[in-house]
């Protein structure tokens, strides 16, 4: 697997996870879940920007 797959393996994965985090976030009703979960999906936009800036500086970008 080349280094662009992997990007876009790990981004669909990313999106993915933050959109569930999102779901969870928006349906329960315990305000710390909620948190927690609004939490997270930034805690992986962050991963993802840095996943993204690493390909980026490394040339493995297109």
């Amino acid at each position: 697997m080349n280094a662009r797959a992997a990007s876009s393996f790990v981004s669909m994965v990313t999106i993915a996870l933050t959109l569930l985090a999102g779901v969870v976030a928006m349906t329960t009703d315990n305000r710390r879940t909620a948190s927690m979960a609004f939490a997270a999906g930034f805690l992986l936009i962050a991963l993802s920007l840095a996943a993204s800036i690493t390909l980026i500086i490394s040339g493995a970008w297109p």
